[in-house]
């Protein structure tokens, strides 16, 4: 007769499982996450290092830019330095300008405050700066259509003595317009392409030239024709329009 075979151990009663608890652990681990991320963030902005990748350089402020950012001339000023772009964002300079002047800005610790206007997209800010600073195209009241950068070097006493007692302040302010900040080549093919940028050079000369404030002397040069011919290109029409663009 076979021997009976052995009874199975009795089976543990499973577990209920603990949702409470599964929950909590789910909930910390997306806290600790959020904490994290949170963390990484505010150390990449506060600990991080700029690098210029463009070929020539196009966006690093020579040694001696920064020299004179941090000189008396900048850092001693009671009213920061005020930059207004007015460029087009369509325009092929905008955001080497952009770039540029935000550098400017920094090395300057605070001293240069940035304003940038689109003529195109906010046209009632385009038209009070043209107001502010006469810039309009000459022989008629219309808008300038060219892209440019006010340097505006005033004190706030200045500004109001302009403002209130119609005092000329214009030495202060210097107009640096878009083809100043190219250089040109003329082709074989008598094309004009752009052959490379010199906005720091400019943006560095019309800074120091705003703080100075020393008079600007013109020289006018004409041949023997009428100064006063109506042709498109007429001397005094050049003249006209460089006086208007430069706040005389």
């Amino acid at each position: 007769m076979s021997e009976p075979l052995p009874e199975d151990p009795p089976k543990k009663a499973a577990r209920a499982l603990n949702r409470w608890r599964v929950g909590s652990l789910s909930v910390i681990q997306i806290i600790l996450f959020a904490v994290i991320l949170l963390a990484v963030n505010y150390l990449s902005s506060q600990y991080y290092e700029r690098r210029d990748l463009s070929r020539d350089g196009d966006y690093t402020l020579s040694p001696a830019t920064k020299r004179y950012l941090l000189s008396d001339a900048v850092k001693n000023r009671k009213d920061p330095i005020r930059w207004i772009i007015a460029f087009r964002k369509s325009s092929q300079l905008y955001e080497r300008i952009r770039v540029l002047a935000d550098e400017y800005a920094k090395a300057s610790g605070g001293k240069i405050e940035l304003r940038v206007i689109d003529p195109v997209r906010n046209p009632d800010d385009a038209q009070e700066l043209a107001t502010n600073y006469t810039l309009y195209d000459p022989g008629n009241r219309q808008l300038s259509r060219k892209d440019l950068i006010v340097i505006d070097a005033r004190t706030s006493e200045e500004i109001a003595a302009a403002a209130t007692e119609k005092v000329p302040t214009a030495n202060h302010v210097r107009i640096v317009t878009s083809d100043l900040l190219v250089t040109y080549t003329v082709g074989a093919d008598k094309q004009r392409r752009l052959t490379g940028f010199q906005g720091e050079d400019v943006l560095t000369a019309g800074t120091v030239a705003a703080i100075e404030g020393v008079p600007r002397k013109i020289y006018f040069l004409a041949d023997k024709s009428r100064i006063d011919a109506e042709q498109e290109r007429s001397p005094w029409k050049t003249l006209v329009g460089t006086l208007a663009l430069q706040n005389i």
